[in-house]
């Protein structure tokens, strides 16, 4: 079934301001589905570079991990929150939501990669956090890396300059 936003204007249509929104944000919030029971998770991520991908890191064991293996379509949002307009009931904000395939990330190369990536997203001095932390090896095979790959990707905001 398709479905259409009930206010096209606020439609984000630009795919620059759509990766912008999600640059610029810190934390994706993933619905996930297992045996027909919801489970919904906050997370924080990085963009690759091509904008076709989200990473996250996780633990090798526990609920996120089980929804996932089980049933790696999730939908995600990232909501950057400008705030109430007192007086007018209304609210600033920009959004993107998409449909994404979670893939485990297997080879310790490419999990250095999403971990780095990540660490450059937070850090203002991000190399000496990624020498202290993927110079130990074992801090890099006790954690799960998560690609998150982009299927569908829409955007919506309200009184938001452009």
């Amino acid at each position: 079934m398709n479905y259409h936003q009930r206010r096209p204007e606020r439609a984000i249509t630009d795919r620059d301001q759509i990766l912008k929104v999600l640059h610029t944000g810190n934390v994706v919030t993933l619905a996930m589905c297992r045996n027909n029971e919801p489970y919904l998770v906050t997370v924080n991520y990085a963009l690759d570079e091509a904008g076709t991908a989200l990473f996250f890191h996780c633990a090798k064991q526990g609920k996120k991990f089980d929804y996932l293996f089980a049933n790696p379509r999730v939908w995600g949002q990232v909501f950057n929150d400008g705030g109430y307009l007192e007086g007018e009931c209304d609210h600033r904000y920009r959004t993107v939501q998409f449909a994404a395939e979670a893939i485990f990330v297997q080879e310790e190369s490419a999990k250095r990669a999403a971990l780095a990536l990540m660490i450059r997203h937070f850090e203002p001095n991000p190399e000496p956090v990624i020498e202290r932390f993927l110079g130990n090896p074992e801090a890099v095979s006790n954690v799960a890396v998560v690609r998150l790959n982009l299927l569908q990707i829409t955007g919506k905001e309200s009184h938001m300059t452009k």
